[in-house]
């Protein structure tokens, strides 16, 4: 058989011939390994009926470990709120250090929070949007403007002879309709003025290294099934 190249949908297939005559190789076991001996068959059938029972305790218990009903935990509690026990609360509210004043009778308690920055010590010295514009401007950076019009697109002429010697400035590009081998331009490249010259936007491409479809087909799902015949 000749060589072909082959592609994924073909590896695809070929991985299911081999699925359909094949068993997947487990670690640490052979196709005729038995997994469930008469050891453990007997090991299963000695074991108790309510050997996995849960006990639950209906009272407390310091050395017990089993769980213990809801109903005996609510009546623990009732018993000990009973006796004057209460649940934790807050005596103090402190606001950054600074004890707020609360009255026994107050329920609730009202703490002002900035909500704007601007209510706020600006300690560290932060911008804002004045002082990035501000900085931004002085250090004369490109603008978007500026980057968009780094190639200027000019229009065609036939021939490289036709592009301007005269007025042109960095960035404008021509498109050139004829070659014109003195100057290693391609019928339809395209140019670019640098300040010194024009130059050539295109570039040559080897594909030599490529295979020839024509010498190397694509295996078909037919090759694939001739090895498995």
């Amino acid at each position: 058989m000749a060589d072909k190249l082959v592609a994924k949908t073909q590896l695809s297939y070929f991985k299911g011939k081999l699925d359909e005559e094949f068993v997947a190789k487990e670690t640490g076991k052979g196709l005729s390994t038995n997994d469930f001996s008469n050891t453990y068959k007997t090991k299963l059938d000695g074991i108790e009926e309510g050997a996995n029972k849960t006990v639950v305790d209906s009272a407390l218990n310091t050395e017990s470990t089993n769980p213990v009903q809801n109903k005996v935990i609510a009546s623990k509690l009732d018993e000990i709120t009973s006796v004057g026990g209460e649940p934790n609360k807050i005596d103090v509210i402190k606001v950054n250090g600074t004890q707020q004043e609360i009255e026994p009778s107050d329920k609730s308690v009202d703490i002002s929070v900035p909500t704007k920055v601007s209510q706020l010590q600006n300690d560290s010295g932060y911008q804002t949007s004045a002082n990035v514009e501000s900085i931004l401007s002085s250090k004369n950076y490109a603008t978007k403007a500026d980057i968009s019009s780094v190639y200027k697109a000019n229009g065609s002429v036939e021939t490289y002879a036709e592009l301007p010697s005269s007025g042109q400035t960095v960035g404008d590009v021509y498109n050139v309709e004829n070659a014109d081998s003195a100057h290693g331009v391609k019928a339809g490249d395209n140019v670019v003025w640098t300040g010194e010259e024009w130059d050539v936007l295109s570039g040559t491409v080897d594909l030599s290294n490529y295979y020839d479809m024509t010498n190397y087909p694509l295996c078909q799902n037919a090759d694939i099934d001739e090895m498995f015949a």
